[in-house]
């Protein structure tokens, strides 16, 4: 009988009855009737056995009370519920190599003293099928003797994480007596069965420290930053970056003096998902014009979790400028000479291309007399500036004093500074032009200002020739008679002419 529903109990649909003849050898005495059911479909029922005695076909006693506890028999209803955790007590882990995950089995209404098994198995929440490890399913198994009706046992899966990245693992566990499964846990959605393998990932961009842009000009020393932005790390574990710089070009290690140039960062992980920075430092006055291309990798104990490897990504990459100096110097009309004058006025223009815009720049000029390429007082001239494009243009303007240097040339040469990370060293030298005082384009002629024209005299009026008598030679006795002779010759002419023009008047 069911104690719960007072009703015969049913098996394949009949009842379950025992019949027993015997021949009574004395007036009291026991019989032991034996009762063959499928427990297994009465789980946490309570049975209770109804008997009748009967002599001749008619009954003469029987003993029917379903709340009798001597005639009933409660069929235990074992359960097993689970909890798996890694062998560090998370339900997460990095796919890192061989890991143990523990699974806590815990079991009720089991009978004490008799022997069990607990056998387990790996699911892949996603698919709902069997985990497969190097094609293979992970099982586990665990005996036990009962020692109370409830008990607790760990059933530990020991197993390769490699190539697991993301998955979620739910671990199913079932309770066996004598090959016969008593009971089972395999809920795929119960959270407490599950466990998950982190699918860390990193993504980084490169910039220049000091600037925070995406170019650099070739100094003695450029500290590149790279922000490593991480995902789906584990709280509190300790993780490694390490960094290496590519040449865009080759595709191979940036070398400086031979060597590669790497950075590396120990980090413990406060949040899942975070940023940790690292830092490059080269030499970077032999990489004019190349583009640069941070690697970055993850290391958990050694072994490596993820890697940010892609040669064009744009976020990964800094480029390094080469400046160059294009000049020109003319006078102030566009010509390429000069008086040996006062005030002689000199144009330079000068055009600045592979800038690093917004970068701090200092461009000098300093003009040279040539061929002796000695400095040339007031041609000397500085200007800081900012690039605001990659190209600038500039022109400087001088005045100059060009006398006794007829024959000379004024030739210009520059220089471009670029800011530095270093303070006390603010500027330093990323191109030069004109050093050596040959080019043409920045040279002006200093050549002999012209003679100015000697002013014309008027032109005299030719007077007729006057007849005079033939002087005495020299030393003759009569020389200061004749001389007075024409005096008064002379004086007589001139006072007719007088008279003579009164006349007319």
């Amino acid at each position: 009988m069911n104690k719960a529903t007072n009703a015969p109990i049913l098996q394949d649909g009949k009842e379950i009855r025992k019949t027993l003849t015997f021949i009574a050898d004395k007036a009291n005495g026991t019989k032991d009737l034996e009762f063959v059911v499928n427990a297994s479909v009465l789980k946490g029922q309570t049975i209770v056995v109804f008997e009748k005695l009967f002599r001749d076909g008619i009954e003469v006693a029987a003993h029917e009370d379903i709340t009798d506890e001597n005639q009933s028999v409660r069929v235990n209803n074992p359960t097993v519920h689970t909890t798996a955790i890694f062998e560090d007590g998370l339900t997460v882990a990095d796919p890192t190599g061989l890991f143990t995950l523990n699974d806590i089995v815990e079991i009720t209404e089991i009978l004490p003293g008799k022997s069990y098994l607990v056998k387990g198995i790996l699911m892949d929440k996603a698919t709902g099928e069997v985990l497969l490890v190097h094609d293979q399913p992970v099982e586990s198994a665990v005996g036990f003797i009962a020692k109370a009706e409830n008990e607790t046992v760990i059933v530990p899966f020991t197993f390769d994480l490699t190539g697991l990245n993301g998955r979620e693992i739910v671990v199913f566990e079932s309770l066996f007596r004598n090959d016969e499964e008593l009971a089972n846990h395999k809920d795929i959605n119960d959270k407490g069965q599950t466990v998950r393998v982190t699918n860390p990932s990193v993504r980084t961009t490169a910039t220049h420290k000091s600037t925070g842009l995406k170019v650099v000009n070739p100094l003695t020393k450029v500290t590149i930053t790279d922000a490593v932005k991480y995902h789906d790390l584990i709280v509190g574990k300790t993780y490694t970056v390490n960094g290496i710089l590519m040449d865009k070009s080759t595709k191979k290690p940036v070398l400086v003096d031979d060597k590669e140039i790497t950075s590396t960062l120990t980090f413990v992980a406060e949040t899942t998902d975070g940023t940790v920075n690292l830092d490059f430092v080269l030499n970077a006055r032999g990489l004019q014009g190349k583009e640069v291309v941070v690697f970055e990798d993850l290391f958990r104990d050694g072994v490596l979790l993820t890697s940010h490897a892609d040669i064009t990504d744009k976020d990964q990459t800094i480029k390094i400028v080469n400046p160059t100096i294009t000049t020109k110097a003319t006078n102030e009309n566009g010509g390429k000479e000069i008086l040996a004058l006062p005030n002689q006025k000199v144009v330079e223009w000068a055009k600045v291309s592979g800038l690093a815009i917004g970068q701090l720049y200092k461009l000098i000029v300093q003009g040279y007399l040539t061929p002796d390429g000695t400095p040339f007082e007031g041609t000397h001239a500085e200007k800081i500036f900012t690039a605001d494009k990659e190209t600038m243009e500039f022109l400087f303007e001088f005045l100059v004093d060009g006398r006794n240097l007829a024959g000379k040339g004024l030739s210009f040469a520059e220089w471009l500074q670029a800011k530095t990370e270093d303070d006390k060293e603010p500027f330093e030298e990323v191109a030069r032009h004109n050093v050596d005082l040959t080019n043409k384009d920045q040279t002006v002629q200093i050549v002999e200002a012209p003679k100015p024209p000697q002013p014309m005299k008027p032109e005299q009026p030719v007077k007729e020739a006057s007849m005079m008598p033939t002087l005495p030679k020299t030393g003759s006795e009569d020389n200061v008679l004749w001389i007075m002779i024409g005096m008064i010759f002379v004086l007589a002419a001139g006072l007719i002419g007088y008279d003579l023009y009164k006349v007319k008047d």
